[in-house]
């Protein structure tokens, strides 16, 4: 970020009078392959894919992503959570306040944060409604996530960040104090956002959930291994990850294979039935020179200290971990972790990857086949004083409660 570090490459895309996009409000995720989204009014909100990020865009304006008709929709914003199979498509609609204004918008016409969920990083996106994020519809298509309230007016401009510190999802954006005076400036907000309810349906008769001998509860953010705050802090930046026993994983591929072959239709087998604990491998995927120690469970306490068990790498013979965490939760994150290692698996590694993504896409075929009557994420919105802060400092940045990483 030093001056004189930045390289132009030029323009990634550009836009004239009379397009039907706007080459505005630039977002990339990296989805199997770079798909680089934009826009802003007119038209919509566009996505094309990339070669990579300094490559000039081809074929624009691409897929309609959200917004139509000259719509007040703009800042689109594609995030996928971590262990999640799902998309998010955030993005602002209505009027922002500017800085010089000598008027706020009609009540009910400023800023806000809308949503829309699909199983591609490329669309389609629909709201807790069913509508398209591109239908040209009153009230707009989108579910809301964050309006104005309290002493917080016309909130946008936002993006999502997953925090490694908290291990919890981000949203940052712009907002005016209420209490401000008109045509001043915009201010940071910064609340967490929360996924857990986003994938669970309250019908367990026609949930995915029902179908893997789980609960709808089951299915959240709570369900993942519980690990000590050291632990999970280097599980989460896929230092090492976790994968299911190989007979546990063959069940599951087996079954849903099963499944898949009857359509998916809705006299269920359950894929996996709940187990009081299941097998986990350790896998160390980035711990060069680390040295593990770890103490030997004992059924008895003992007056003699018990000697430490010390693993250098490779970690052989480091122990099998059994936990009541039901196995699919573990597969998204293992998926997720090898994602970031794949060049330098294992034989053994590669075939575990490439059986956890087949289960992966079949849940993604089998979740598709259900009514899922599912909600979008809710947002947490810290306590404050008056002015909006969470402090008694006259400074106007909303921060998140302090949150144990544990």
């Amino acid at each position: 970020m030093k001056p004189g570090t930045w390289t132009e490459h030029g323009a990634v895309l550009t836009s004239e009078p009379g397009d039907v996009y706007n080459a505005i409000d630039p977002n990339i995720i990296d989805a199997h392959g770079l798909k680089f989204t934009f826009g802003s009014y007119w038209q919509g909100m566009y996505q094309v894919d990339l070669k990579n990020a300094t490559t000039k865009a081809s074929s624009p304006p691409g897929r309609h992503m959200a917004g139509t008709n000259g719509r007040p929709a703009e800042g689109g914003f594609v995030y996928q959570p971590k262990l999640s199979p799902y998309y998010y498509y955030f993005f602002s609609y209505g009027i922002t306040p500017l800085v010089g204004a000598t008027s706020r918008p009609d009540e009910g016409a400023e800023y806000r944060v809308l949503v829309g969920r699909g199983k591609s990083a490329e669309g389609p996106f629909h709201d807790k409604d069913g509508h398209e994020l591109t239908e040209d519809i009153d009230p707009p298509a989108g579910s809301l996530v964050l309006g104005s309230h309290d002493n917080i007016y016309a909130p946008g401009g936002q993006a999502v960040i997953h925090d490694p510190l908290s291990g919890r999802d981000v949203m940052v954006y712009h907002y005016v104090p209420n209490d401000a005076e008109v045509g001043g400036p915009s201010y940071l907000g910064i609340n967490y956002l929360d996924f857990s309810n986003a994938s669970a349906s309250n019908s367990l008769g026609t949930s995915p959930e029902a179908a893997w001998g789980m609960t709808p509860t089951d299915w959240s953010s709570q369900s993942k291994i519980p690990l000590r705050v050291d632990w999970k802090h280097s599980y989460e930046r896929a230092l090492w990850t976790l994968i299911p026993s190989d007979e546990v994983l063959s069940t599951i591929l087996q079954r849903l294979l099963m499944l898949r072959s009857r359509g998916f239709n809705s006299s269920w087998s359950v894929v996996l039935p709940p187990g009081e604990t299941y097998r986990y491998t350790f896998v160390p995927l980035a711990l060069e020179g680390i040295t593990i120690t770890r103490q030997p469970y004992t059924a008895r306490p003992t007056r003699q200290p018990v000697a430490p068990n010390v693993y250098l790498p490779p970690y052989t013979g480091f122990p099998e971990l059994a936990c009541a965490a039901h196995p699919y939760i573990a597969i998204l994150a293992a998926v997720a972790h090898l994602r970031q290692h794949e060049q330098k698996l294992s034989p053994e590694q590669l075939q575990a990857y490439s059986m956890m993504e087949h289960i992966r896409s079949l849940w993604i075929q089998l979740s598709s086949k259900i009514i899922d009557d599912s909600v979008l994420p809710s947002i947490e919105t810290p306590k404050g004083n008056a002015n909006g802060s969470d402090d008694s400092t006259n400074t106007r940045v909303k921060r998140p409660r302090t949150s144990s990483p544990a």
